[in-house]
């Protein structure tokens, strides 16, 4: 009798399927439940959807650029130096924000 054998997939990856870059392996079926726990995906629409929200959720996480921060300073009418830290107007504005 011989296994069954399922091939799952993760983006990115060094090889060109569908129209995107994706990474494969091949399972046996009775070990297809515990790599689609480790990130696998059962179809490249999964995996390539998987890795934008991934990527989606990391940019919503991302801490304010230099520019946000100077664009909410000046809605607050904050008077800040030109050459002030990064860290010292993220201070500033998350000061004010809060009062």
């Amino acid at each position: 009798m011989s296994n069954s054998t399922t091939m799952l997939y993760k983006a990115p990856g060094p090889h060109e399927i569908h129209g995107g870059h994706f990474d494969y392996t091949i399972v046996e079926d009775d070990q297809v439940e515990a790599t689609l726990a480790a990130g696998w995906y059962l179809t490249t629409t999964e995996a390539k959807d998987a890795h934008q929200a991934a990527l989606q959720d990391a940019a919503d996480n991302a801490p304010p650029t230099r520019d946000e921060l100077k664009r909410k300073a000046d809605e607050l009418n904050l008077q800040y130096p030109g050459n002030i830290s990064t860290e010292r107007l993220a201070a500033m504005v998350d000061a004010a924000l809060k009062a």
